[in-house]
């Protein structure tokens, strides 16, 4: 990164917001900012015509602007990558219903697609959300962090969801109804979330990988609880009032965000 950081966050800003998105435009944006010029090289060589250089563009400029929060993130730039995944583009629920019928999946694999998208618009709200905060006093740093908190929490649920839609495509693997988070009648226990905050000394990387999957859903439907009052998302925002059980829940999404990273940094560690 260099000095002239705020100058291109503000102008990464405005690209995010342009609905055109120039490519060219964008690409010179990251260029003057520094920010991981061997990821925005990949992206240079790979032109204006290939889809996933456009979708990569665009996540490394929401990036860029999450620095403002996130400043540990310029130090990990990237090698040269293999081509990935490019990720489906938005639908809306009718046009989910359509997708399902014409493949003809069954009832549990229609969930996973359903939550899969309605979590993707839910991340484009949140990041469009994220970039409109301006300044660097505590609280709108404080406020910054909280979203894209969750827009990664979010990441990692839509991932876990396409891998089960992947593999019932390639092998017709129907998964089980556990992968779904547990609707009570009220909400989960905070105990039932802390008995597993603690990563055992045998865990291996595949163990390592569904704890932090588990956790990850905890997670949403802890943000679920403060943002709607239920553990799945809901139509309208029906934020749960100030008060103990408030704190409670503030307080469990700062510790299983916590505990997040520190499984990562443990699957790291043993990769």
């Amino acid at each position: 990164m260099n000095s002239n950081y705020l100058s291109c966050r503000s102008k990464a800003i405005e690209w995010i917001d342009d609905k055109k998105r120039p490519f060219k435009q964008g690409l010179a944006i990251l260029q003057e900012s520094g920010y991981k010029p061997v990821a925005v090289a990949n992206v240079a060589k790979k032109g204006e015509g290939n889809a996933f250089a456009c979708a990569k563009l665009a996540a490394l400029m929401y990036e860029l602007i999450r620095l403002w929060s996130k400043p540990e993130m310029a130090k990990n730039d990237e090698q040269p990558e293999p081509e990935e995944k490019l990720e489906p583009e938005p639908k809306t629920e009718e046009e989910v219903n359509v997708l399902c019928d014409e493949q003809g999946y069954p009832d549990i694999i229609r969930r996973v697609i359903h939550e899969f998208y309605a979590l993707m618009e839910e991340r484009r709200q949140l990041q469009g959300k994220a970039v409109t905060i301006e300044g660097n006093e505590p609280a709108q740093v404080a406020e910054r962090k909280e979203l894209f908190d969750t827009v990664e929490s979010i990441s990692h649920r839509m991932d876990f969801l396409w891998a089960v839609k992947t593999k019932f495509e390639q092998g017709k693997e129907i998964p089980e109804e556990d992968i779904f988070e547990t609707k009570k009648a009220d909400n989960p226990t905070e105990d039932s979330d802390e008995e597993n905050d603690i990563i055992p000394d045998d865990a291996t990387v595949d163990d390592l990988k569904k704890l932090k999957k588990n956790t990850v859903t905890k997670l949403i439907r802890a943000r679920n609880m403060l943002n709607y009052q239920q553990v799945t998302k809901a139509d309208e925002p029906n934020p749960m009032p100030e008060g103990p059980k408030r704190a409670k829940y503030e307080k469990k999404v700062e510790t299983l965000t916590a505990f997040i990273k520190k499984i990562s940094y443990k699957i790291v560690e043993l990769s």
